[in-house]
């Protein structure tokens, strides 16, 4: 579930900001994935989310640069084999992620 907006920052179009925001459920294993993933092979489980925001130049119509910084943060129960190993039935964090991108549209 989330939610994004462009908008144009002059005349031609061609450098143009965007925000974004995003919310869900994510779920994590201890190590590789391993099918068939089952309760007990599932470590984490809780909500997720982000933020975003960034800056993009069109250098033609499909082909642009910029840069996007992500700020998220998740809430997760632990479970599965990894509940054995600690006193905490919870963790918890924010993660900030600086990106410069090149972005092709094919649509």
């Amino acid at each position: 579930m989330g939610f994004d907006h462009d908008f144009k920052l002059d005349e031609q179009g061609r450098w143009v900001g965007f925000v974004g925001i995003d919310a869900g459920y994510g779920l994590g294993t201890q190590g590789a994935i391993d099918p068939p993933v089952n309760n007990d092979k599932l470590s984490q489980k809780g909500p997720v989310a982000q933020a975003r925001c960034g800056l993009d130049y069109h250098l033609s119509k499909p082909l642009s640069i910029g840069v996007e910084l992500d700020v998220g943060y998740h809430y997760l129960f632990l479970g599965g084999a990894a509940i054995a190993n600690t006193t905490d039935a919870q963790e918890q964090g924010i993660h900030v992620l600086g990106m410069l991108n090149l972005k092709l549209a094919l649509g």
